[in-house]
């Protein structure tokens, strides 16, 4: 590898089973040229040979590295990302053993692989900031020209904080993330009220030890505690403070208007629901609405002021994606439940996991991962830059497709009339703006208030016990009761909590559905009065949902209220009683 100039960077990317988020704020050096700035390799998932990468040579290359900062400062330049290269190609292969993983919890060779990836991900990156911090105190420090003052302060902080503890700590972490996975790999099917009882209890402690680990982490780099720590890690530009006037917003203004909405869905006959026993069925019968849908959306252009032609990429993505079968789907309840985009960085793709219910669900959560899917596709890594624009990505594309849900019937039932179709359609309407955006808004709040109070008061939480009482108290504060009776089937609804996996996998993770959803709302309301103006704001933040705008400013450009404005959550609230 030649020698640039100075080093480049890149974000290391999670493959946590939740899609795209980065693990920790962090930069590596690279060589450049990496970014394609479009169209991504064509390499099917499934035709990728994986082998373990080579931790010996991983371990030779960054002690080369280390010897040679103070040499010339191509050698320096030179070794240093040869060294990193080798940990971008563990960060590749753990987003594929992730996906593997997922497939079955109980695979052992899987399970294995991830967790000795994991680790060895664990000391490397403590490795690559020792290194960084080297590179900074020696004569060759030019080369980190590119890094900002934030991102120079990180490698100091982190240079004071790494140890054997800090070490432990990670691989604890990794341990109880794993030990959780394979705790919820029998969850298929219906549990009963003992089962999801004894599960959450066992959940619960988990999560406290989680908790000790990561804020162990966080103080040990200067945090008060990993509340703090999670929100500047993933980019944030607000606070857990400033989450918290958000919970009070959404507490005040949309508890009733939701039950409103739950109590009209729930008055329907049921029509809008479609199931199938073959797992695939609803999805495949969709496919031709929902390629449709994406020829309609890009065969108009939306979007002023953008420098590319924005047409088409929808289409292209899904051709793409179906082309080399990067649409990877599950029936298998021994494995992950829920569904993810994630990208492989080495080779240039990304991929949709995803478990078939089976249901008309399928539907929707396929339409939503492919908001991400899409903006993988047009920005490569950087699809998945900040979190909140990543989810605006897909909630408000999978709103937006409510558009076709009329379309959508008449391909299942070609011979009901079209009153009983528009019933249905809206019926479905109803039912995934109560289950999917205001649910996300609602869920979001309550879990970022249940794991900061776990984080924030650990001593305080001696038994799994009280992690489920802490939840059952949240949801009296969010939702009425009819509606939380109504999410209960087998059990009670305040056992639910363990099993969002990304309690475990991505602290801190869940507010962001909040976040995300409000905009998501808005555009939704948009497409009532406006359909064309509600795609043009979608696809700018497609656009430019890459790094280039900060969340607020992203939305603001967009024409999109931020959901942080005072009177926006009001706002939404008076525009959803008009259509209970």
């Amino acid at each position: 590898m030649a020698a640039s100039n100075k080093v480049k960077k890149i974000l290391i990317v999670s493959v946590a089973s939740v899609l795209i988020v980065a693990i920790i704020a962090t930069v590596i050096v690279v060589s450049a040229n990496l970014i394609s700035p479009y169209k991504r390799n064509n390499i099917s998932f499934n035709s990728i040979k994986y082998s373990r990468p080579d931790l010996d040579s991983l371990e030779a290359d960054f002690d080369n590295a280390f010897a040679n900062v103070n040499g010339s400062y191509a050698s320096a330049v030179n070794s240093v990302n040869v060294a990193i290269a080798g940990l971008s190609e563990l960060v590749t292969a753990i987003s594929y053993v992730q996906v593997k993983y997922s497939q079955d919890y109980t695979d052992e060779y899987w399970s294995a692989e991830y967790v000795t990836l994991y680790k060895a991900y664990n000391e490397y990156y403590n490795r690559y900031f020792d290194l960084l911090y080297e590179v900074l105190m020696s004569k060759n420090n030019g080369m980190l020209a590119g890094f900002s003052d934030e991102e120079i302060e990180q490698i100091k902080n982190m240079h004071g904080a790494l140890g054997e503890e800090y070490t432990a700590a990670q691989n604890n972490i990794t341990d109880i993330t794993n030990e959780y996975n394979n705790l919820g790999s029998d969850l298929g099917g219906s549990l009963t009220e003992t089962e999801m009882k004894r599960y959450s209890t066992e959940a619960g402690e988990l999560l406290i030890e989680l908790a000790k680990n990561y804020n162990f982490i966080a103080e040990s780099e200067g945090y008060a505690n990993y509340a703090e720590y999670a929100y500047k890690s993933f980019g944030r530009s607000y606070t857990p403070m400033e989450a918290q006037t958000l919970h009070q917003n959404v507490k005040t203004y949309l508890r009733d208007v939701t039950g409103t909405l739950y109590a009209s869905a729930k008055s329907s006959d049921g029509n809008y629901y479609v199931s199938s026993k073959n797992s695939n069925d609803i999805l495949d019968a969709a496919m031709p609405v929902i390629k449709n849908f994406f020829n309609e959306a890009d065969n108009k252009q939306y979007v002023s002021g953008v420098d590319v032609k924005m047409e088409g990429y929808l289409s292209e993505a899904y051709n793409y994606m179906n082309r080399y079968d990067q649409h990877l789907r599950s029936s298998n309840p021994a494995g992950d439940q829920g569904a993810y985009t994630t990208y492989l960085s080495g080779y240039d793709i990304p991929v949709i996991f995803q478990y078939m219910n089976g249901t008309v669900s399928d539907v929707s959560t396929f339409v939503h991962e492919f908001g991400h899917f899409s903006s993988y596709y047009m920005h490569g890594q950087y699809g998945g830059y900040d979190l909140d624009y990543a989810e605006v990505q897909s909630q408000a594309l999978e709103m937006l497709f409510m558009n076709k849900y009329e379309e959508l019937y008449k391909t299942f039932y070609p011979a009901l009339p079209s009153s009983e179709i528009e019933d249905r359609a809206e019926d479905l309407m109803i039912e995934n703006i109560t289950q999917t955006l205001i649910f996300s808004v609602q869920m979001g709040c309550i879990m970022d208030e249940l794991q900061y109070d776990v984080y924030t008061n650990t001593d305080s939480y001696t038994s799994g016990e009280q992690v489920t009482a802490k939840f059952d108290e949240l949801l009296d504060d969010y939702f009425t009761p009819e509606i939380v009776e109504g999410y209960s089937v087998n059990y009670d609804f305040k056992y639910w909590w363990a099993a969002v996996s990304h309690n475990f996998s991505q602290p801190f993770y869940y507010v962001s559905y909040a976040v995300s959803a409000i905009p998501s709302l808005t555009i939704f309301i948009d497409s009532l009065s406006d359909y064309a103006a509600a795609l043009g704001e979608y696809h700018y933040i497609q656009r430019y949902g890459d790094g280039t705008y900060d969340f607020d400013r992203l939305l603001e450009k967009a024409g999109v209220d931020d959901p942080f404005e005072s009177g926006t959550v009001q706002k939404i609230a008076t525009a959803l009683e008009k259509i209970a």
